[in-house]
């Protein structure tokens, strides 16, 4: 199990290195389709419940439409699984939010959050926070891809802290189920 683990996190970083390469030099495309949002957390939280309590997932009991690259949004979704598994605190939630026109997929974790004085810079590459040593496997780069996939399918990704919770929004925007098409 723990070979496995290295797998796949050796297999996310090299994922998220050739994003970055992809960005940089500006061919970095996006396909955004319908997608059933509820379905994809529900498939992502599966593969990061191991060594804590089960994550919290709400709103994702049934399908939920947003434009999303299927292979782009669930690497969004285990980038920010992965931060809060190296800096977050151990009451993590998933909650799957709709609002006129959008969608947004809220992770929260009950850590001690992002310095204040980090925050301007928290999506830029390579940054690090203040007071903390990078994690095993940290490239600093996971949360700049994400805000960048986000926005290049028509959404955003947003840090906020609310209640002593550490929360990251995906915002999807909303999409008709396809059969209504």
């Amino acid at each position: 199990q723990m070979a496995h683990r290295e797998a796949v996190e050796a297999g996310a970083v090299i994922e998220d290195l050739l994003t970055v390469s992809r960005t940089e030099r500006g061919i970095l495309e996006t396909d955004p389709v319908p997608t059933d949002l509820a379905e994809l957390v529900r498939n992502v939280a599966r593969t990061f419940d191991h060594g804590r309590d089960a994550l919290k997932v709400k709103g994702a009991e049934h399908p939920v439409w947003v434009m999303g690259d299927p292979l782009r949004a669930p690497q969004v979704l285990r980038n920010l699984l992965t931060n809060v598994e190296r800096y977050g605190g151990p009451d993590v939630r998933l909650v799957v939010v709709p609002a006129p026109g959008v969608v947004s997929v809220l992770i929260s974790d009950d850590g001690e959050g992002v310095h204040p004085d980090d925050v301007p810079n928290l999506f830029t590459p390579y940054h690090r926070t203040k007071g903390r040593e990078p994690a095993h496997g940290s490239t600093g780069l996971g949360l700049w891809i994400s805000r960048n996939l986000m926005r290049s399918m028509g959404g955003d990704l947003i840090y906020k802290r609310v209640d002593d919770r550490t929360v990251f929004e995906a915002v999807f925007q909303a999409a008709t189920p396809p059969h209504e098409s």
